[in-house]
């Protein structure tokens, strides 16, 4: 089921489950090559350039062929005087460490 994580006046980040993905993709595909809209009112009807539809319906369809061996990612770097964070889950839900792994990431942080 599609999880809003987080959401700005002009962005969002979700979660989608595999169906969710194959459901948009094929909308998308179905506005591509099987309706009535041509690419002069595709911004009009839809809201989005016809050149760029097709280029999100490439995205989506490559999200299909995706294996994510890894569904959270924990990593820290140091951007000049900036120490840099970045902890996600394709599930939208708060990164799960043991211990161990949170200390690794804590010395990462040190270092």
């Amino acid at each position: 089921m599609m999880n809003i994580v987080i959401k700005s006046v002009d962005r969002a980040l979700i979660s989608l489950s595999g169906d969710e993905i194959l459901a948009i993709a094929n909308a998308m595909n179905e506005c591509i090559n099987n309706s009535n809209i041509v690419d002069a009112d595709c911004y009009s009807r839809i809201g989005i350039q016809y050149e760029k539809l097709k280029e999100l319906h490439k995205l989506f369809s490559s999200l299909l062929q995706a294996r994510i061996s890894e569904p959270e990612i924990a990593q820290v770097w140091k951007d000049g005087s900036s120490i840099q964070l970045k902890a996600i889950s394709v599930f939208g839900d708060p990164v799960d460490m043991s211990e161990d792994e949170f200390m690794k990431l804590i010395k990462t942080v040190q270092k």
